[in-house]
């Protein structure tokens, strides 16, 4: 009897401080979150504005009613990175705290969405058109995985019935454009700070991060791709120029 009432003495005191209590639930989930800041064109600055004008292979600086707030390195790039590598050993520890896990997630956050200073930019207005055709290229590219070929994407964006415009290869170049020429150093500036910030707060977390592919070099594979996209977009208009010179010469 007495052995039994020190025992639950015992217990009762390493339950209260801590020893033997059970494992709180966390209710952060990596995984799950939502690395999308909300505010739309707030995020962007005037000033870091590009516009396409229709017709020209090239995108200029510039504002208008036509644009709309891009994300240069999309959200589902940085997100891929993120929940492959960092999230799974930050939704297994058993140390961290909710509070310390938004904190992580919420600066990975701030990076994705910066909109200044101007050399860490990641939000730029953008012409919505063109836009529109970055976003389904870098969906397809990351859905496969890397897999879905150049030639594949602009076959698709010739032929595809749920497109509202028309195809036009002066668009898929002027995204490049903008992608390899006008925002470049700032996309790659960006995933150079969400590897640095994944390594950091890994470490502050004490949990290794997954092996695979780094923020840089995963964003650095689809710029390639998109450029074997430019150079096929060009080969159709290029084509598209002698049928029609062809066909002024033969009146």
């Amino acid at each position: 009897m007495q052995f039994l009432k020190l025992y639950s003495l015992v217990a009762f005191f390493l339950t209260t401080t801590g020893v033997l209590a059970a494992p709180t639930t966390s209710t952060v989930s990596c995984k799950n979150f939502d690395f999308r800041e909300s505010g739309g064109q707030s995020l962007c600055s005037p000033e870091a504005a590009y516009k396409w004008d229709g017709e020209s292979t090239t995108v200029e600086q510039g504002h208008d009613t036509s644009s709309t707030c891009d994300h240069v390195l999309e959200i589902s790039v940085a997100a891929q990175v993120i929940k492959t590598r960092f999230c799974p050993g930050m939704d297994n520890s058993k140390t961290l705290t909710d509070e310390e896990k938004t904190a992580s997630l919420e600066k990975l956050k701030k990076i994705i969405n910066a909109g200044a200073p101007p050399q860490q930019r990641n939000t730029f207005f953008f012409t919505t058109a063109a836009e529109a055709v970055k976003g389904r290229a870098v969906e397809k590219w990351v859905n496969s995985k890397g897999a879905f070929k150049a030639a594949m994407f602009v076959n698709l964006e010739k032929t595809s019935p749920n497109l509202k415009a028309s195809y036009s290869p002066q668009k898929l170049i002027a995204v490049g454009d903008y992608l390899s020429g006008k925002t470049k150093a700032n996309s790659v500036k960006v995933s150079n700070l969400i590897d640095n910030a994944l390594a950091a707060e890994a470490k502050k977390g004490k949990f290794t991060l997954e092996t695979g592919k780094s923020t840089k070099v995963t964003w650095g594979e689809f710029l390639e791709w998109y450029e074997e996209v430019v150079t096929a977009a060009e080969a159709d208009m290029k084509a598209a120029t002698q049928t029609s010179n062809s066909g002024q010469e033969s009146r």
